[in-house]
């Protein structure tokens, strides 16, 4: 009887400290992140849009979309993680730019339901406290994005004259 309570106490407290760290990397993902980068919007734009695919993605779908906004511009990745939005906006001087990345709106993965309800059951405890389906696939992504950014704006301070393509 005490092994039975024992292992009821260590699963509750074990489900707990995972919750807690699932909520704590979805709520870093969807905290807006932004740093300035000495490259004209279109620029960045483009790297975010490339770089942020992993080499399957980049393999096996169509090249992601940057929408003009009325701030500037827009990137949206989506994946079965969740989505990851960018807006880049041109700052004064027309080689300065803001980038700034957050987790966008929740994906839903088609998978067996449960009993019927009409919800994934991988999707029920995120829909529930809104965060993304895999909050560290995206942080990975957003932070691959910012050092693609951070090594072009290096790499264009140094080589400004070749495009950054050829050296990224």
């Amino acid at each position: 009887m005490e092994a039975v309570t024992i292992a009821i106490l260590a699963a509750a407290l074990f489900s707990a400290v995972a919750f807690g760290r699932m909520n704590r990397r979805g709520s870093l993902a969807q905290a807006p992140v932004s740093a300035e980068f000495p490259l004209p919007p279109e620029t960045a734009a483009e790297i975010a849009s490339q770089s942020a695919l992993t080499t399957r993605e980049k393999l096996t779908r169509d090249p992601v979309p940057v929408t003009r906004t009325q701030a500037g511009l827009h990137v949206e990745i989506a994946c079965p993680a969740g989505v990851m939005t960018f807006d880049i906006i041109g700052l004064p001087g027309a080689s300065h730019c803001r980038v700034t990345a957050r987790a966008g709106d929740l994906t839903q993965i088609g998978l067996p339901d449960i009993g019927g309800i009409g919800t994934p059951s991988s999707d029920v405890l995120h829909l529930r406290v809104g965060m993304p389906r895999n909050a560290a696939k995206l942080i990975r992504r957003r932070h691959r994005v910012f050092q693609a950014l951070t090594v072009a704006s290096s790499r264009n301070a140094a080589y400004d004259d070749v495009p950054w393509a050829a050296h990224v």
